[in-house]
This record gives structure tokens, sequence and C-alpha cells, in this order.
């Protein structure tokens, strides 16, 4: 048996890929923590973010942990 005998319709494309998540920016940080009044956890949850990951990306952009 052969691909051809089973006539299944043909892909007219490849299978586009998923964009990945957009990081959270500075200014979305900054905001973040300042609505929080600092609290890393309150900032992180309305990020959409792990503590961990808050504070990598922190971290990145040169936001010092106060």
């Amino acid at each position: 048996i052969e691909v051809a005998d089973l006539n299944l319709p043909r892909a007219a494309t490849a299978p586009r890929a998923v964009a990945p998540a957009v990081d959270p920016d500075r200014s979305r940080i900054e905001s973040a923590l300042a609505h929080s009044h600092g609290i890393i956890a309150q900032a992180a949850a309305e990020l959409g973010l792990s503590r961990q990951a808050l504070y990598r990306r922190m971290d990145r952009y040169g936001i010092p942990r106060e």
C-alpha cells in the first residue's frame, strides 16, 4: 500500500509555529511593582508570572530588589 492509495488530502502548507508568550517589558514590571507597593508576590500575580520568574526579569532589566 502506498500513500497515494489512501486518497488522503494533501496539506496545503506546513503548520505555523506558535508565537512565544510575550515577556512583560520593563515599564509593565515597574508599573506592577508600584501598583502592589513593592510586594513581589502581588506584582507577579498581576503579570501572570511566578515570583521566581519576576525576579529573573527584574535582574534582566536591572530593576532593583527593594
